[in-house]
This record gives structure tokens, sequence and C-alpha cells, in this order.
């Protein structure tokens, strides 16, 4: 009988965050940073350039993906500087249609004030202001997790995992809102429709096809994707369907762990 591969540590690690969404987001009602301890206490985490407000959501956004990923079994100790900036003038670069970005050799976030961008075509306010900088935590926190496996996984990947985890820590309220400015959204039926030239044409919509496909296809089915391609080869970058790893295999991770 031919002996199933081991599944390495990055499928593991990525489904696992995958899986634990719905877990984090039912257990938090949708977090939308209430109640949390506004300090980033013993973190090695410098804001540099904020008011003594945007410090405050940043490190509450901290709190709120660190609180996740220890769910989850992974425990995140970050390390590095956050940078909050103008946004540049329209036109002037690629960066003016950004909110932020991880700068993974520099080991900083860039979070940029954007008050006249209206992502999703939702007024932006302070809670969809601080969803954002939770989307950079969550590359932060991959970053940390996976740090030999990080390029391994496709551009339009780690997005995907962004999102997902930027709308399942939404305030429920907020979240509803930007569903519903895309009744015509639905999951990607196949998830090689998760791909760069999705994610480069409309990365508002691509944001609701990855939250509506995590839904539709469920801890199960993204097990079953993941034991559909278990004996394919695995190319230098990672394709869609085989970053998902099975919920057992990340039961028993953790058990040998002692998680």
């Amino acid at each position: 009988m031919r002996r199933p591969r081991p599944v390495p540590r990055w499928q593991v690690v990525v489904g696992a965050v995958l899986i634990g969404f719905g877990v984090a987001s039912i257990a938090s009602g949708g977090t939308g940073g209430g109640g949390r301890d506004p300090r980033c206490g013993d973190s090695r985490v410098d804001v540099a350039y904020a008011t003594p407000a945007e410090a405050g959501e940043i490190c509450v956004a901290l709190a709120d993906v660190v609180r996740y990923f220890r769910a989850v079994g992974f425990r995140i100790v970050p390390r590095i500087s956050v940078i909050v900036q103008t946004r540049p003038a329209a036109g002037a670069s690629r960066d003016a249609r950004m909110h932020g970005f991880l700068d993974t050799p520099g080991q900083k976030i860039v979070v940029f004030r954007a008050p006249d961008l209206a992502p999703w075509g939702v007024e932006r306010d302070r809670d969809l202001a601080s969803s954002f900088i939770r989307h950079e935590f969550v590359h932060m926190a991959i970053l940390q997790v996976l740090p030999t496996d990080y390029v391994r996984l496709r551009p339009e990947w780690h997005e995907f995992i962004a999102y997902v985890a930027q709308l399942a820590l939404m305030d429920d309220a907020l979240r509803d809102r930007v569903l519903a400015r895309y009744p015509d959204v639905e999951a990607a039926t196949e998830l090689t429709a998760i791909n760069e030239l999705t994610y480069a044409m409309d990365p508002d919509r691509f944001a609701i096809t990855a939250y509506r496909t995590y839904l539709a296809r469920g801890r199960d089915r993204f097990g079953r994707s993941a034991a559909e391609v278990s004996d394919r080869p695995t190319a230098d970058v990672v394709s869609a369907p085989t970053l998902i790893a099975s919920h057992a295999t990340f039961a028993n991770d953790r058990h040998c762990r002692g998680a």
C-alpha cells in the first residue's frame, strides 16, 4: 500500500489559519476593536509618525491579529515598525491606490492616511481603516510563522488569506455593509479562479470573492481540496489548491506539539 506523503508544515499552517477564521469570528462576534487594550504592551512594535488615536488603533489591530493566531495554535511575537504616512497624491505612484503595505526586507508596515478612498464603495471611517491595518498585520503574522516558505505562496494567495481575515475580524455591521455592495459576486467555483489576474483586475471584488469562497467551501471542502492534490508535485511557487491543508492534519499537528 502506498503511504500518503506527510503534509508540509507550510500547508498545515496556512490550512490552520484559514480553518480557524470561522471559529475566531464566531467567538469574537466581529471585533471592531471593541474592549481592547489600546497599548501594544510588551510587543517589539515601534509606531512612528502616528497621532495618539492612530497609535491606539494600530495596537488594537495588532492585538486582534495576535489573539486570533494564538487561538489557532501559533504564537506571534511581533517585531516590526509601523510607519503612518500621508498617502501619495493620485497618479504619483502605485501607492496612491493603496491603504498600506508590508515591506518584508525592511521589517516594516506602512499605513497610509487615505480619507478620500472608499474601498468597496463604503465611506471610510475608523473601523474600516482599522480593518486594513489588520490586513497588513496578517501578512506580518504569516511571514513570522512561515519564515522560510513565505515566498512559496503566490501573491494572490497571500491576499486571499489577508482579505478573509480582514472581513472575518470586522464588526458584523460593517462586514454586512461591505458584502451588501456586491450582491452579484459569488464564491469561486474552482480554486484556480483565485489567481494573479483576478486580483489585479479588481482587488475589491477579489476580496469579496475570497470571503464568499471561504464561507461556501468551509473547513471540510478545503480539506478535500488538499486531499485531491496531495499526490501532485509541488512547484517552486505554490499554486492555488495546494495551499489548503486538512483540518485533521492540523489537529494532529497541534496535538503532537501539545498546543
